[in-house]
């Protein structure tokens, strides 16, 4: 938390335009998520067919999953003495990048 509020701020500070449109991206994209989930969530309720403009709405989770597996593959290739430790570790990689859009969110909050 410490590096994302230090690097809003400075954004903040020299580029004020760049901070609200970043800002603004990460909201709509954290609304945009959880509107896609809450719409998926109350199909497999209500058992209706989901769409794919829902399905949609977990791509950018899935990408970022990806991303993070793909990354945790290149560091295992580079550091082969330490695969065993790195694969202890690789699932917390598959989940942060889901969710730094959130952390960044809650840091533009208090900024406001």
């Amino acid at each position: 938390m410490e590096f994302t509020n230090r690097q809003i701020l400075i954004t903040r500070v020299y580029s004020p335009q760049l901070w609200a449109i970043a800002g603004t991206t990460h909201l709509l994209f954290c609304v945009t998520i959880l509107f896609g989930i809450s719409l998926a969530v109350g199909d497999f309720f209500s058992w209706k067919a989901g769409s794919a403009n829902r399905a949609l709405a977990f791509l950018p989770l899935l990408l970022a999953s990806i991303r993070g597996a793909l990354r945790v593959t290149a560091v295992q290739e580079m550091l082969p003495p330490l695969k065993a430790q790195i694969q202890q570790q690789s699932w917390i990689h598959l989940l942060v990048g889901v969710w730094i859009p959130y952390l960044y969110t809650i840091n533009f909050w208090p900024q406001l």
